[in-house]
């Protein structure tokens, strides 16, 4: 284990976050209906404030990566999650498969997006790429625009030419279990490539998170409010949640404050984040 690396003695370091916010990953693949209404998705109008109580229940601040489209379109509940203590943070403009963009693309959506968060008023510090993988150009872009950490898929907390990583695993990933779209990459990853039930994906976590407290490392566990879609994964998401704010290992905290932690301390990490360029299909 590595020792020392974490604030008052905790072994491990972990942030609960959510990803996507209403219909923009669907309108960018053309999955959105023509005759449906936008601006209504059920995941911000019915999920989302479920979700901000039982964070509220547990005594959870997270953090929301969010599309920059949102912007124009669910204003209010994008303040709402802030106004309740979590952390608003980037996630493209409409869920773009980000390491497949080209250095201009990539500009024009950072600025694009950056600009809608500031017309809310909302500084934005982080970034997680929508597939989970850079390009290139990325981290320079991210530092250029004043984004102080980003959040792809990797192994360990890190911090290099002065950008933190703060990864995320793909096991720890509600979509990773339940959605049919990922059964390619389980396939990858050596699991049955058929989603699993909620009680399994807790159990999955559950290990993990053991494997992360053992390394003494971090992890950003993912919940995606529009797969938070009955009583049995919401329970299963209260039951991983309570693991992590009642395990006295684990210091659980918002992306951003883990970042500051990280860039406070450079001697506990290294340079070399462990990116995981494997990806889900779609």
């Amino acid at each position: 284990m590595t020792t020392g690396r974490w604030p008052d003695g905790h072994s491990a370091a972990v942030s609960i976050t959510m990803d996507n916010m209403g219909e923009a990953a669907e309108l960018y693949r053309g999955a959105w209906p023509a005759d449906k209404t936008v601006g209504l998705h059920d995941s911000v109008t019915s999920v989302l404030p479920g979700m901000l109580k039982t964070l509220e229940e547990t005594g959870v601040l997270a953090t929301y990566f969010i599309e920059g489209w949102n912007t124009t379109t669910y204003p209010q509940a994008m303040q709402a999650v802030r106004h309740s203590g979590h952390e608003v943070a980037f996630h493209g403009w409409q869920h773009e498969p980000w390491g497949t963009l080209d250095p201009g693309t990539e500009k024009e959506l950072i600025d694009r997006s950056l600009n809608g968060f500031s017309r809310l008023s909302l500084q934005i510090w982080g970034f997680r790429p929508p597939g989970g993988v850079l390009t290139e150009s990325s981290p320079t872009m991210l530092r250029d625009a004043g984004i102080r950490y980003c959040s792809p898929a990797g192994s360990d907390a890190a911090i290099r030419d002065d950008l933190v990583y703060l990864p995320f695993a793909w096991q720890g990933i509600d979509a990773y279990s339940y959605s049919d779209n990922f059964a390619g990459l389980r396939e990858q990853k050596g699991d049955d490539p058929a989603a699993i039930a909620p009680a399994a994906f807790a159990d999955r976590v559950q290990q993990h998170l053991d494997e992360v407290i053992d390394r003494g490392g971090y992890t950003a566990l993912l919940f995606h409010p529009f797969l938070t879609i009955d009583e049995d994964r919401t329970s299963a998401m209260r039951e991983i949640i309570e693991r992590v704010v009642n395990d006295d290992r684990i210091w659980c905290e918002r992306c951003f404050e883990v970042s500051e932690w990280v860039r406070s301390n450079p001697e506990h990490f290294g340079t070399d984040p462990g990116f995981d360029l494997t990806s889900w299909s779609r």
